[in-house]
């Protein structure tokens, strides 16, 4: 639909193209000329408005429902919304905050092999807490993801989680419309509902978000066969324990993932305890170390302005640890380390939480 260095509505210079084969049309970089920034520009595929007279509709309530939701911070932010008139039919388009990080997908893929066991679950606990908030603030406004997944979660370069595209999304009272699994390529994270074309609930989200925290957390996704047995298995099996995978997971937290992953909406927990769990283990006083002998000055550079590390310290090329009372700063500092490219650090959950804010840094 759209071509590079194309400009529309006067305002928005596409850059370059994100996703091509997104369930309901495509994702474009673009270039804000008004404001001077970076954006998100999400389509409709003219061949999904010819087979389905209503996706001008279903577009232009994911428009209103994600501005509905402005101002959280673990959600995408709906900036704009216009109609073009292509070259066969006209079509419609939303204006999106550009993410700049990687998705969840990319962190598992690319990133669990690369950091020590503790620290990436650490981090997963994090990324899983600010996922919660989101889909609780969604649901608390009456609204509905309906394609929660690995791919749909932004880890910013701040250390930010955020939920996008709630192209699915329905006020929960008027979710009549159904959408197949097959056209949204979403069969290792849908729900016995969707498989079986029931109407849509919180339950829908709360098994999505089961699944989705499953593969965090391990690595795998609950059901590892191929497409056509996936039906079957998300309507009769029951996936192996996440600790059963992963032994650094919690008892709790592994049950209530398998807990969510119910076939009976009814039997899946309310976020709040899932919510509750993940701030139980999250909650007490962090340390992260820090080695830096084989780093440039421009890496450097880098930590020094993420981590606040003093330079001092730094420059010594020794190990250099820091402690944390506050999870969220050492775990968000580290996600951010990540995405800068640097990997030779590690955090500890330390048993004592009675200690300074901050401590000083310390050389080893």
């Amino acid at each position: 639909m759209l071509n590079v260095s194309e400009v529309i509505n006067d305002r928005y210079k596409i850059t370059r193209i994100i996703d091509a084969d997104g369930g309901m049309g495509q994702v474009w970089e673009a270039h804000d000329l008004r404001l001077s920034r970076k954006v998100a520009i999400k389509t409709v595929k003219e061949r999904f408005i010819k087979e389905n007279p209503q996706a001008s509709t279903i577009f232009q309530d994911e428009a209103k429902l994600g501005a509905s939701l402005i101002g959280h911070p673990n959600i995408v932010t709906v900036l704009d919304y216009g109609k073009i008139s292509g070259n066969l039919v006209p079509y419609d388009f939303i204006v999106m905050e550009f993410v700049e990080g990687i998705t969840a997908n990319e962190f598992i893929k690319n990133y669990k092999v690369k950091i020590d066991s503790e620290t990436y679950y650490r981090l997963c606990l994090l990324i899983s807490w600010e996922i919660c908030k989101a889909i609780k603030h969604s649901h608390d406004n009456n609204i509905l993801h309906r394609d929660i997944k690995p791919s749909n979660i932004f880890l910013s370069k701040y250390g930010v989680t955020k939920i996008g595209d709630f192209g699915l999304a329905r006020f929960i009272d008027a979710a009549t419309r159904a959408h197949s699994v097959n056209q949204f390529k979403s069969a290792p994270y849908a729900s016995p509902e969707q498989w079986s074309g029931q109407k849509h609930t919180r339950g829908v989200d709360k098994y999505q978000l089961g699944a989705t925290l499953f593969e965090l957390f391990t690595g795998e996704i609950p059901f590892n066969v191929p497409f056509l047995a996936q039906m079957n298995c998300h309507l009769n099996n029951t996936p192996n324990a996440p600790k059963d995978i992963n032994n650094a997971i919690s008892d709790d937290l592994s049950n209530l993932i398998l807990k969510l992953l119910s076939k009976k909406a009814t039997d899946r927990p309310a976020l709040w305890q899932i919510y509750d769990v993940l701030c139980k283990e999250l909650l007490g006083t962090y340390s992260m170390k820090l080695s830096v002998a084989e780093e440039s000055k421009e890496v450097i550079y880098k930590i020094n302005k993420i981590t606040e590390f003093e330079k001092e310290a730094l420059a010594t090329k020794n190990p250099v640890s820091y402690s944390y009372l506050d999870f969220n700063e050492c775990l968000s500092e580290s996600l951010q380390l990540l995405l800068a490219g640097i990997t030779k650090f590690s955090i500890q959950k330390k048993a004592s939480s009675n200690q300074q804010n901050k401590q000083k840094i310390v050389t080893e």
